[in-house]
């Protein structure tokens, strides 16, 4: 983690999610490339769509989807 964001090591792809009642949000972005991909729901299942939202901009295999859905309930 670094100043709030996650930060994967392998390439500096940095992220950051949000929960509340009703609403999800995630973020994430890979200065090396100059992409990004930001993720607004207003459904609590809305982490779901991170997958397919950020493939498109942000190929390839990333531990923080690992993560958040060993850790995030919905």
């Amino acid at each position: 983690w670094g100043l709030g964001w996650g930060i994967e090591a392998t390439d500096g792809t940095f992220f950051q999610w949000g929960k509340m009642d009703g609403i999800r949000a995630f973020a994430m972005g890979n200065p090396i490339t100059q992409s990004a991909v930001v993720l607004l729901t207003n459904s609590n299942c809305g982490l779901r769509l991170m997958d397919a939202a950020a493939a498109a901009t942000l190929p390839g295999e990333h531990p923080a989807f690992r993560w958040l859905r060993a850790c995030v309930t919905e």
